[in-house]
């Protein structure tokens, strides 16, 4: 009698499994070598600085973490920073504020060290590649197709934006606790499994009490609520859950909801505090209508880029009004439309059950950023690469599964082992490509003029791009450069209240009193259009505006912006001095 061995879920086949070469690697060397390839390719973004990006305000200059103090805990899981409510990314970035803050400022003026938040996100990501392999081991016969797939998710180019920029990191976390649910979901589905040939087969599993099984379930469950503590992107893990429990396990729809009910409240929950701290009532959506459509013209935009990973960029501007102004959306359709109908017609239905699966997978992992609800960074554009983390699993698990599918071919074919070794090569030779083109990438991220340089050249019109470098080229003393690029912006947002005020510092340095009043003006005037949902506290503008005005021999114009921003802050000492200074300055120049 053959000795028993340990259930496994597989994907159904027809087909037998594949023969094991001796050269190939074992289960002990697949995770060493998807580790060094990780820390090969994003090594060297240990080595950057914080960028304009986002990173300054989240992190570099954040209030609560320079210095950092323990306090500052509380106003992260009470409050919510930049539009999101992600107290689990802020706790980590504040408990690395400890071990990277200095009381010497460095030669950019930060007191906090950017190496240690760089070394945070690669480390993240090597062990989400891990998680990402362990899962794929679970879904997948053979040892050299898990290990292609989770390669494919750790290097391809569209991950580099989410590792090698620092605020990214809410990405990298949400993903790996995302996906550890997933995984760990799967577990607890192999647990319930009594015939180790059962989930190979398709057939229904029978309810199984082991304890083991219950400690994998409540793995998963906390995984996931702190995924959604950390990005509100996590919301689709129950989906992704079921997506695996229905398309791979095959269990019935009804027992998936039995396992995953609870998860779904958890959804809600997320989706709701997620929409009051960032309602998005000033992005441009498009009409609901069009929104399938907008939707589809992203995931046609996305293939593309799977595909064809060059011209890798910030801000593609790929926004609502871009996208049916142009009339993209009315035929980019087609491209998910025909992969669809590609997939439906696979043969065989154990190869189609499995990329049909890897295919719901990416798009559920997108789901909440298609533009089927509007969301802030639609401001810029619908797609970025940091959104296809998580969906990128899908992926490498589409690849793992064609993998194991012609490996299995050439053993039930009794073929040679040299068409093996060639497929072997050109899957090594394809992954050394996405691995150089990855490192090429992270190169970009080195610093704010090299980034958005490269973002203006993909996108001349990148909002994104022009702001940054705009307030690059201010920082470092080009303020013409600075004045040009920002007046440029100005033709295509006029209406943006960040470029107004950034404009107006810019000539405040090269002394034009005023054309810095027309430009802050211009923003208060921005902002009061705004929904008051969205809408930002003016003080600190109306107080800039108020020392030009009387620096300019208007301090009663001054006044009246000073008591204004004293209704809003009324004990706030310092506009009171101010206030009364240019009172008496007012009174002074009426005799």
């Amino acid at each position: 009698m053959a000795k028993p061995t340990k259930a496994r879920a597989a994907l159904p086949t027809s087909a037998p499994s594949p023969a094991i070469r001796a050269d190939a690697p074992t289960n002990r060397t697949a995770p060493i070598i998807l580790v060094v390839l990780v820390l090969l390719v994003f090594g060297r973004i240990v080595g950057h600085e914080f960028l304009l990006w986002d990173d300054k305000d989240t992190i570099a200059t954040s209030g609560a973490m320079n210095p950092p103090r323990l306090v500052n805990l509380e106003r992260y899981w009470t409050e919510e920073f930049g539009s999101l409510y992600i107290p689990v990314t802020y706790s980590i970035w504040l408990f690395l504020a400890f071990a990277a803050y200095s009381p010497n400022v460095d030669p950019l003026g930060l007191h906090l060290n950017p190496y240690i938040y760089h070394a945070a996100s690669l480390l993240t990501h090597v062990a989400t590649a891990l998680v990402v392999y362990a899962l794929l081991r679970r879904l997948v016969r053979g040892r050299f197709a898990p290990l292609l797939g989770a390669m494919v998710f750790a290097v391809h180019p569209v991950q580099v934006e989410a590792v090698a920029w620092a605020s990214g990191y809410k990405d990298l976390l949400c993903g790996f606790f995302t996906l550890t649910a997933v995984w760990q979901y799967t577990v607890f589905l192999q647990t319930r499994v009594n015939d180790p040939e059962q989930m190979s087969r398709g057939t229904q599993c029978r309810p199984s009490t082991s304890p083991t099984g219950r400690a994998h379930y409540i793995i998963a469950v906390i995984a996931f609520a702190l995924g959604t503590l950390s990005k509100p992107t996590a919301m689709v893990a129950p989906a992704l859950c079921a997506v695996i429990d229905i398309g791979l396990v095959r269990r019935s729809p009804i027992r998936a909801i039995r396992a995953l009910w609870p998860w779904v409240f958890l959804s809600i929950a997320c989706a709701v505090w997620t929409k009051v701290v960032q309602p998005g009532a000033a992005i441009l959506g498009g009409p609901m209508v069009l929104r399938p459509l907008i939707a589809a013209d992203a995931l046609a935009f996305y293939a593309g880029k799977l595909l064809w990973p060059l011209r890798l960029a910030i801000d593609y501007g790929r926004r609502p009004p871009v996208v049916i102004g142009m009339g993209w959306l009315y035929w980019t359709w087609i491209v998910p439309a025909a992969i669809a109908l590609m997939l439906w017609r696979i043969r065989p239905s154990g190869l189609r059950r499995s990329l049909v699966t890897s295919a719901a997978f990416f798009i559920i992992g997108l789901a909440p950023v298609l533009g089927l609800t509007t969301f802030h960074f639609q401001f810029f554009s619908t797609v970025a690469d940091h959104y296809l983390y998580i969906s990128m699993a899908g992926i490498g698990l589409g690849i793992a599964a064609v993998a194991h599918y012609a490996a299995e071919r050439f053993a039930a074919g009794g073929i040679s082992a040299n068409p093996q070794r060639v497929g072997a090569a050109v899957a090594g030779v394809i992954i050394l490509l996405l691995a150089a083109l990855s490192v090429r990438q992270a190169g970009l991220w080195t610093d704010d003029e090299k980034l958005n340089l490269h973002a203006i050249a993909v996108n001349p019109e990148s909002t994104a791009g022009l702001q940054n470098l705009g307030e690059f080229y201010r920082l470092h003393g080009q303020l013409a450069h600075s004045r040009d690029l920002f007046t440029e912006l100005l033709k295509t947002r006029p209406n943006s209240r960040l470029t107004h005020n950034t404009l107006a510092l810019t000539l405040l340095a090269m002394n034009d009193d005023d054309g810095a009043i027309r430009e802050i003006e211009a923003a208060l005037d921005a902002n009061s259009t705004l929904p008051p949902g969205v809408r930002v506290d003016d003080v600190a503008d109306r107080r800039r505006l108020a020392t030009v005005l009387v620096a300019r021999g208007r301090p009663a114009e001054g006044a009246h912006h000073l008591e204004i921003c004293l209704q809003s802050d009324p004990d706030n000492i310092g506009i009171q001095k101010e206030l009364a200074h240019a009172q008496a300055l007012a009174t002074k120049r009426a005799k």
